[in-house]
């Protein structure tokens, strides 16, 4: 697996100067382990908005061809 310093020196195009959100050891630790939990990265609203969109997706809102719609008897929160 790539290092940090491994993956800050490919070439992407231009630099865009992001606010940090985790550290160079999170990142790390997310290559090296394949995921991260970052505490209070989002509100209580943002998370919300989020499950209502997956719940969407799943009853076929959005149009998926590799994503069959749950049945109608699956209950919101057991899909």
């Amino acid at each position: 697996m790539p290092t940090i310093s491994q993956i800050n020196q490919l070439d992407y195009g231009p630099k865009i100067d992001l606010p940090l959100v985790v550290s160079d050891e999170q990142t790390q630790s997310h290559i090296d382990q394949g995921y991260l939990i970052v505490p209070d990265l989002m509100t209580t609203a943002e998370l919300d908005e989020i499950c209502d969109d997956m719940i969407d997706l799943a009853r076929g809102k959005y149009p998926c061809e590799n994503l069959k719609s749950l049945p109608d008897d699956v209950s919101d929160p057991d899909g």
